[in-house]
């Protein structure tokens, strides 16, 4: 058996207080840093590998009727389809702790290891978030009543020298996406993410937080914008800008995607006799996958 490369300790060798400690200080790293789950929709399923997601149509001004005395009333037929999200991936992280390192370690390690499984394990599903959003969601096929997501341009964003003009740019495009979405009819306010350059490219544009086209909308001595035309911005490091290196802003609303969860986060400590240490496993089974395509908007520069 191929012997385990151990990290070194902490300061407590006792079981049930290293399983309590390890767990919450995981939970909350993770809660912290991570931004995407929170953004689509969420179900848990206590069984099962599947959960279903039904689609309805839209009904249609058309199918109404002028109704004469005696005749029948035909009813209208309201296209409806599922959408089924399977849970085929279980994120793992994991330490071993010896426990004559961790009884003679003259210094707290544990709280550490915790804090580096939470971001390690919500950096990679924010990564897997952001690119079902970016990706799979504009090529999806739209179901009966959907629409297909759209793509806007940041037109004078590539040429822009200046972080005030790339954040004009920006906010313009913005606006944009917000009429698309609009002309859609879609009535839910929908999430801006952008990576955080153009986030601060936006802090310092005169249209974002300039007093003149803003009431308190942050400014450069807060480093923030609170809003742009009526919905939130925020930024993340997670942008998939390999597949798509234009890559400005995805703008969506909750119901472009969605994440099935049998397993919420979980830690465990478990004792090894065979090594004479502590295994410490964090871990996370979900599966995602896109929805509803309508409420997309992928925001691409010039």
């Amino acid at each position: 058996m191929a012997a385990m490369i151990p990290t070194l300790p902490n300061k407590d060798a006792s079981r049930s207080t290293s399983l309590k400690l390890y767990t919450g200080e995981v939970i909350k790293a993770f809660r912290e840093k991570n931004i995407g789950m929170g953004l689509i929709k969420n179900r848990e399923i206590s069984g099962g590998k599947t959960a279903q997601f039904i689609v309805t149509g839209q009904a249609s001004e058309t199918d109404i009727q002028t109704h004469v005395r005696g005749e029948e009333v035909v009813s209208s037929i309201l296209a409806n389809d599922e959408v089924t999200i399977t849970v085929d991936t279980r994120f793992v992280h994991s330490h071993f702790l010896d426990t004559l390192d961790e009884k003679l370690a003259q210094y707290e390690v544990r709280g550490e290891l915790a804090f580096q499984s939470g971001e390690v394990l919500a950096t990679k599903i924010d990564k897997e978030v952001f690119a079902m959003l970016g990706n799979d969601v504009p090529a999806m096929t739209p179901l009966p009543g959907q629409k297909a997501a759209t793509t806007i341009v940041a037109t004078g964003y590539s040429a822009a020298t200046t972080a005030e003009e790339k954040g004009n740019a920006i906010v313009e495009a913005l606006f944009a996406g917000r009429s698309a979405l609009n002309e859609k009819n879609v009535s839910a306010e929908p999430a801006v993410i952008v990576a955080p350059q153009d986030y601060y490219n936006i802090v310092q544009s005169t249209r974002g937080v300039n007093a003149d086209y803003t009431s308190n909308n942050g400014g450069i001595d807060t480093g923030k914008v609170r809003q742009v035309a009526g919905f939130s911005i925020g930024w993340t490091n997670h942008l998939d800008k390999t597949t798509n290196p234009d890559l400005i802003a995805l703008m969506f609303t909750k119901d472009v995607a969605g994440i099935v969860k049998a397993m919420d986060i979980r830690s465990e400590a478990n004792y090894d006799f065979r090594r004479l240490g502590w295994q410490l496993t964090s871990f996370y089974a979900l599966g995602m996958g896109p929805l509803n395509p309508t409420g997309m908007v992928i925001l691409n520069s010039d």
